[in-house]
């Protein structure tokens, strides 16, 4: 049975949803832009290091935490710098 794929910005979604925040507040809490938040949540751009670490602080949970969700999930798929950034071209 092939499983789904999922790309990283659904974790992230799917842990805001469970937290009841919107982008704006999860942006408030992270210290990141809304912007940032919906392009990692539409899997236009994968999130740094410092980017997972603000968006762990902003869920309230350590960093680990939010790796070991990713890790849990092997189908993951992260984007590649490349594959982001030329994703909605021609």
């Amino acid at each position: 049975m092939k499983k789904e794929t999922m790309y990283i910005g659904e974790i992230i979604k799917r842990l805001r949803f469970s937290k009841q925040f919107n982008q704006e507040e999860l942006a408030f809490r992270s210290g990141l832009g809304r912007t940032i938040i919906s392009y990692i949540e539409t899997n236009v751009q994968a999130p740094s290091l410092s980017t997972t670490f603000a968006l762990a602080k902003g869920f309230g949970i350590k960093a680990s935490e939010l790796i070991k969700e990713i890790e849990d999930n092997p189908e993951l798929i992260v984007l590649k710098e490349k594959e982001s950034k030329n994703r909605f071209t021609k």
